[in-house]
């Protein structure tokens, strides 16, 4: 028996990455169209904005500026005023994680890999 990696991750790419988008937080979006996949060398690569790993693990408490909040203070709370108080909030406790890349992981990935190896010429008897 043999396993053809690159078509076996060709053939998962699509469905890992949907399920990664339907996993991940949204707020403007941004970070959800940033995934993507790509084959390279029998390995397959997940891509996506570089802020991904800090709202799946969350943050320690630390500085941000006021600016980067305003936008999502008013997109969530209709007011940007309050992202103040989110900029201490953060200082003081940081951010909660959101453990999108785990959930899909930890949820899907069975199903993934499964369906993934049934895909025709993936598994070869010679």
């Amino acid at each position: 028996m043999k396993v053809n990696m690159e078509l076996l991750f060709e053939a998962m790419k699509y469905s890992l990455v949907e399920s990664l988008k339907n996993n991940c937080p949204q707020h403007d979006g941004d970070l959800k169209r940033s995934i993507r996949a790509i084959n390279n060398d029998e390995k397959l690569q997940i891509y996506a904005l570089n802020y991904a790993w800090y709202v799946e693990k969350g943050t320690a408490p630390h500085w941000t500026s006021v600016e980067n909040l305003k936008k999502w203070a008013k997109d969530k709370w209709g007011d940007e005023k309050l992202a103040y108080a989110l900029q201490r909030h953060i200082a003081l406790y940081g951010t909660r994680p959101h453990e999108f890349i785990r959930k899909t992981f930890k949820k899907d990935f069975k199903k993934i890999l499964k369906d993934g190896l049934q895909t025709e010429g993936v598994i070869t008897f010679e």
